[in-house]
């Protein structure tokens, strides 16, 4: 009488047995490993975007730093010009033979000042506020333009 099933004998029915539970063994084990393995990769993905996050902060700093050396570059070139442009008008008026020697040593003084500014420009823009508060563009254009005024009064 068959009902259907294939009868094995008990050593095959042993092995299979055992090969079953060697099965859930390796599927345990691979269990542990991916999540072993997805914590790994959580981990890493966490330390990724923390250091994604200090690029961006380095990247921010960076570019407010490049941001305020062109600034300043730019107002050493604009500093550079008016002290040429001082420079250019205080030698046309030492030029001038209308001008008494008191005049012209004044006018002297004012263009060693001009001068002495251009050695200590690296030093001023380093430190603004700090050499160019003693000598103001206001005050020194009012001490030039008064000079002026006394030269060609004379």
């Amino acid at each position: 009488m068959t009902t259907g099933f294939l009868l094995l004998n008990e050593t095959d029915f042993l092995e299979f047995v055992q090969n079953g539970q060697i099965c859930v063994q390796k599927w345990t084990q691979a269990e542990g490993e991916t999540q072993r393995l997805q914590m790994q990769v959580e981990s890493s993905q966490s330390e990724l975007s923390c250091q994604g996050r200090k690029i961006q902060e380095i990247r921010r700093h960076l570019e407010g730093k490049m941001e305020h050396v062109n600034k300043l570059e730019i107002e050493k070139e604009k500093l550079e010009l008016r002290n040429q442009s001082a420079r250019s008008l205080l030698i046309s008026y030492l030029a001038d033979n209308r001008l008494g020697s008191d005049a012209k040593d004044r006018l002297r003084n004012v263009l060693a000042v001009l001068e002495s500014g251009d050695k200590r420009g690296a030093t001023l823009i380093k430190s603004p506020g700090g050499a160019l508060d003693t000598i103001s563009e206001a005050e020194t254009t009012g001490k030039i333009r008064m000079s002026l005024e006394t030269i060609t009064s004379s």
